[in-house]
């Protein structure tokens, strides 16, 4: 075992943290550790379910064929439920990696900054797969199939154009989908594909999505009653993606988050009406480090909206007419120094339009 540097062994949580160069008889290593898939007991399978292999800087020289031969002899055993790998620079992940039956109990996958991996592991054929992170892996050519069981997608500079993860007939359970600087994608799942996406409450669309934004606008998509998103939970960086299907139909919306954004500076027009589709659902409403914004849509007409929540938003001058149903004002950060002036509590000149509101907090940076 002394041939593996920097070995952290925690509880159930095995972590290796080295280029590996100095590993040599590495399947040994793990034999003699009692790690490898030999028996379950010597494998000690009730303790090393967590797994985390992290390569060095992946901009510095390395030898891909070492990497590979390093994952390829690094075979955890079975019991292992959550792997991470982090700055693996191989084209392609282990071999054991795509024998199901040695990744069968994991319940999640976390792959990052693995920037020549062109593809990725048997996802559907894992049972027990709730959790599947992937960040920074521009070369993956598509997204397998899906797993029943997953609950939580998170995909975070990837180069795919689209969203295809509805591959059969079959509902998904996915409860949260994350989809962050994605510079390629033009579309989201659509139709058939929504119908089978009827347990996603969280969606989160954050910044760099360009082509998602001005050619997804403007697609004629037929829509039908019983295909709509029931989110309850809505993070983006534009709103301009509210007028995309199938966001532009949704009706059950509870929080809507707007957030890392220094080029928003207004609503469009059709999206402060797209604000209608929500008036009797939408509980809380936060606009969050948005650099450049200089006014909120009107939330008058949200009969429902019991919390705004405003952080660093330097720009904003003022608030619009707000609701009778609010409960919680809260403006904190950076605040324009005219918005502190309007609201004071000594004698603002638009106190009085935020007096209906039983708790508010007002404290600029």
């Amino acid at each position: 075992m002394a041939d593996l540097p920097l070995l952290e062994k925690m509880d159930s949580r095995l972590s290796f943290k080295q280029q590996f160069e100095r590993v040599l008889l590495i399947g040994e290593a793990w034999r003699g550790a009692g790690i490898l898939d030999s028996n379950p007991v010597q494998s000690g399978c009730p303790h090393h379910t967590y797994l985390t292999l992290q390569w060095g800087n992946p901009n510095s020289r390395r030898n891909i064929d070492l990497d590979e031969n390093v994952l390829d002899n690094l075979q955890p055993p079975k019991c292992l439920k959550n792997l991470s790998i982090d700055q693996y620079m191989a084209a392609r992940f282990a071999i054991w990696m795509n024998n199901v039956n040695k990744i069968f109990n994991l319940e999640k996958i976390k792959l990052t900054e693995c920037l020549e991996c062109e593809t990725l592991l048997p996802f559907g054929q894992l049972p027990f797969l709730k959790s599947l992170y992937l960040h920074n892996m521009p070369k993956l050519k598509e997204l397998p199939s899906l797993p029943s069981k997953l609950k939580r997608l998170e995909i975070d500079g990837i180069g795919w154009t689209t969203l295809n993860f509805c591959s059969n007939s079959n509902p998904i359970p996915l409860e949260s989908l994350g989809v962050f600087h994605c510079p390629n994608i033009t579309s989201l799942p659509l139709a058939d594909e929504i119908r089978r996406l009827a347990a996603l409450r969280y969606l989160s669309i954050i910044t760099n999505c360009p082509n998602l934004i001005s050619r997804g606008r403007y697609r004629e998509v037929e829509t039908t009653n019983n295909c709509h998103l029931m989110l309850s939970n809505l993070w983006i960086s534009d709103p301009s993606v509210l007028l995309i299907e199938p966001l532009r139909s949704i009706f059950s919306l509870k929080e809507l988050s707007i957030s890392l954004s220094d080029e928003l500076v207004s609503f469009p027009n059709e999206a402060e009406e797209w604000f209608l589709n929500i008036t009797s659902s939408l509980c809380k409403l936060n606009y969050i480090h948005l650099a450049s914004l200089q006014s909120l849509p009107s939330s008058e007409s949200l009969s429902s909206l019991q919390e705004l929540y405003i952080e660093d938003v330097p720009m904003l001058r003022e608030l619009p007419n707000l609701p009778p149903s609010l409960k919680r004002l809260i403006i904190i950060g950076d605040c324009h120094p005219e918005l502190k002036k309007r609201y004071r509590e000594d004698g603002g000149s638009d106190r009085h339009k935020i007096a209906h509101i039983p708790q508010y907090d007002i404290r600029p940076r």
